[in-house]
């Protein structure tokens, strides 16, 4: 079939074809991970979607954003202390990160209000019921309450307990548009809860 379509057009035109083909494959603009990501945060805000909807789409962007410095296990992952929103492996292997083992859990959250101690409360159980884990990550696109993140820092003084790194829309939204590093900007949210950094 493919031999009776060149004969009917001819060589010389089916070479054009592939090379113009391959001409435009060449030509495209690799994709930009930082406006890729930073267009996917900026939907998870549109006031015309269903909470359901704003919820799952957050959850997108935040695999993809971890996605950039760890592989994902597990999105949605149901456990007898309920879901964990996703379940991450670490990819590096820098001395920064051995203390922190060989998972992480991230709960999401797209609220229009800030997350309140209850919902800190409950990851944080969550968290304490997985064994091993010591660390962990709370994203929220619109912010915290005062006292849940006293408690993540109170927590955070403890060095039994897994570490809970909080993390808001309006930060990461600034790193996507000053292009940090995804894994610095991962390690300076960190260090700024495991020295209790003052603002």
């Amino acid at each position: 079939m493919i031999s009776s379509f060149i004969h009917e057009v001819g060589e010389g035109f089916v070479s054009q074809l592939i090379d113009s083909a391959n001409r435009s494959l060449s030509d495209r603009e690799p994709v930009d991970v930082y406006d890729d990501l930073l267009a996917l945060l900026e939907r998870t805000g549109d006031a015309g979607l269903a909470s359901h909807d704003k919820g799952r789409l957050f959850e997108e962007f935040s695999s993809r954003f971890f996605g950039q410095c760890f592989s994902i296990v597990r999105r949605d992952y149901n456990t007898e202390n309920g879901e964990i929103d996703l379940v991450l492996e670490m990819k590096k292997s820098e001395p920064f990160w051995a203390d922190y083992g060989g998972e992480v859990l991230v709960e999401c959250k797209n609220w229009n209000t800030d997350v309140p101690l209850e919902e800190v409360g409950s990851f944080a159980h969550k968290v304490a019921q997985v064994r091993g884990i010591q660390l962990a990550f709370f994203v929220s696109g619109s912010g915290f309450t005062e006292d849940a993140i006293r408690t993540l820092r109170n927590q955070a003084g403890n060095a039994s307990s897994p570490l809970i790194v909080p993390i808001t829309g309006s930060k990461v939204r600034r790193a996507l548009i000053q292009r940090d590093d995804f894994a610095e900007f991962l390690k300076d949210a960190i260090r700024d809860m495991k020295y209790l950094r003052k603002y």
